[in-house]
């Protein structure tokens, strides 16, 4: 299978611990409330590559809590999964994309600033 890359926006090389809250599953169409430990790969101002042990389906809407490495609070962020990957040869290990949107109440803004001051 052939990966194209539709980056818009610089990667930062991040490995920071989260949890993802599972808020609706495309798949079902229903909600599912279901809350997983994952970390991160890398990310940039609208989005985050993200490994996990579990298969989350594309379209799937979820809220994060990011410990965001020189953070003292946990950044509250939304978004969609965009893409989920099985990664071959590791057994249980998923990669998943995640397209964030600037939503009420969570800490878009200051993910996009903590960002743009973090090393590559």
């Amino acid at each position: 299978m052939e990966h194209t890359d539709n980056r818009r926006h610089h990667r930062y090389n991040r490995h920071d611990r989260m949890f993802v809250q599972i808020l609706s599953m495309s798949e079902c169409g229903g909600v599912s409330d279901k809350t997983l430990c994952c970390y991160c790969c890398d990310a940039c101002v609208n989005g985050l590559k993200v490994e996990l042990e579990s298969e989350i389906p594309v379209d799937s809407m979820v809220d994060l809590w990011v410990d965001f490495e020189g953070d003292e609070h946990k950044l509250y962020l939304r978004g969609y999964v965009c893409w989920c990957y099985d990664m071959a040869g590791e057994d249980g290990h998923f990669q998943l994309g995640i397209e964030l949107e600037n939503a009420y109440a969570t800490d878009y803004e200051r993910w996009v600033g903590l960002l743009e001051k973090s090393p590559d």
